[in-house]
């Protein structure tokens, strides 16, 4: 299973930062929030996307009663360590700017709950997000200008239709395991080895559909699925459970192949008293 966390930087909050130790710690907050997605968790693969406007590295800020702009200010005010770890963050390869992909139209109003507009803006961005999509944006803040858990966006001109949106703010204390469970069902693809029942399909490599294909063939109550690119066969020994849980595997002449961990590892050899199952007659 594959768990996009996106974090969009507001580019407004972020550069109303007026002195150098409070853009420093904008800067180590945000470190601070990718790496808390940087966990392991079984079954799971886990992708930090950082979001940002095409305008921020460009956006001016007044620092210390001086004019500066974002890009100059990181590399100005940041610690070479610092800024080295930023960098990495700001220009990995999962990092990204909206714009290129905008879905929020700018013919349409935003605007913050304190009638600030934002059409063209992050928090615009967010907001039909949120809306449309199942990205579950989360707006990285200045805390100092906005803060709580989630911000109110207003869509709609004042006398039309209007609705209100609201955005998650991040949160650097976030519990990911947690943050991910409400958002994904983690649970449902991860499986627990101290069960008492055997995996789900969905808890094992076989979630890959592309890869394996359901057929209508059951053994000991799971479905079998094939493997087009292998030729074999796969099913959920569902005489096993917890940390004895494994994948038995066939070839598409019946012949048992042996045993697969729950992540497709081979973790025993053919049994031939297994060859030929019934259930491929």
């Amino acid at each position: 299973m594959i768990c996009n966390v996106n974090v969009y930087i507001d580019e407004n909050s972020i550069c109303k930062v007026d002195t150098k130790s409070d853009f420093f710690e904008v800067i180590l907050e945000l470190l601070k929030l990718s790496s808390a997605f940087k966990v392991d968790i079984e079954g799971v693969t886990i992708r930090f996307f950082l979001w940002k406007c095409d305008e921020l590295e460009g956006k001016m800020l007044c620092i210390d009663e001086k004019e500066i702009s974002f890009l100059l200010a990181v590399n100005q005010i940041l610690r070479t360590d610092t800024k080295r770890l930023f960098k990495k963050v700001f220009y990995d390869k999962f990092s990204k700017v909206w714009n290129d992909e905008q879905v929020h139209c700018e013919d349409t109003w935003y605007e913050m709950s304190n009638g600030e507009c934002v059409t063209g803006d992050t928090f615009a961005e967010c907001a039909e997000l949120t809306l449309s999509s199942d990205k579950h944006p989360i707006a990285f803040v200045n805390n100092k200008v906005t803060a709580g858990t989630l911000a109110e966006v207003v869509k709609g001109w004042e006398g039309g239709a209007r609705q209100s949106i609201y955005v998650e703010l991040a949160d650097i204390e976030v519990n990911p395991k947690l943050w991910l469970e409400q958002k994904y069902n983690v649970a449902d693809y991860c499986y627990d080895l101290a069960s008492d029942i055997p995996p789900i399909d969905s808890q094992t490599y076989l979630r890959d559909s592309s890869r394996y294909t359901k057929t209508g063939m059951i053994n000991h109550g799971k479905a079998v699925h094939y493997c087009v690119l292998e030729r074999t066969y796969h099913v959920i020994d569902n005489l096993h459970y917890g940390e004895s849980s494994h994948i038995e595997v066939w070839n598409r002449f019946g012949k048992h192949l042996g045993e697969n961990d729950l992540n497709g590892n081979r973790i025993s050899d053919a049994d031939s008293t297994k060859n030929n199952p019934s259930w491929l007659s």
